[in-house]
């Protein structure tokens, strides 16, 4: 009876660390988030994989992408934001952008690519949660 009280007992105490759990574990899913985003980044793709419309003179576009990238974790909440004229090419409000000609190079995640999104916060989440869980 005893040993089924310490394992119910040290069950309560994982389960209370997990009260935090969300706060704690964010950082880390900010961190896979822009390594994520940097590797499409340097694959010259949209997160979703779609390839960047090449420069004019077929180079590759959008060669400080990175270092326009900022990803933070905030409380329980990710952000991910663009500065300079890279923000401009993820919208598609860039210079010679004119009617039907898109030029946008979506860099940061969009709609079409939630299931990317969320499968980067699955694996941090589970691997956390089991750290807890079998600690």
């Amino acid at each position: 009876m005893a040993e089924g009280i310490e394992r119910l007992n040290a069950m309560i105490l994982k389960l209370n660390k997990l009260e935090e759990f969300v706060e704690e574990v964010t950082p880390d899913i900010a961190e896979s988030l822009e390594k994520e985003i940097k590797s499409t980044i340097s694959a010259g793709t949209s997160f979703g994989g779609v390839p960047w419309t090449p420069k004019k003179d077929g180079s590759k576009p959008l060669a400080n992408a990175e270092s326009a990238l900022d990803v933070q974790a905030i409380g329980s909440v990710v952000v991910a934001t663009l500065n300079g004229p890279e923000a401009r090419h993820h919208k598609g409000a860039v210079r010679g952008n004119k009617g039907g000609n898109t030029l946008n190079r979506p860099i940061l995640p969009t709609k079409k690519s939630l299931g990317k999104v969320s499968n980067v916060v699955k694996k941090v989440l589970k691997k956390r949660f089991n750290d807890i869980m079998e600690g």
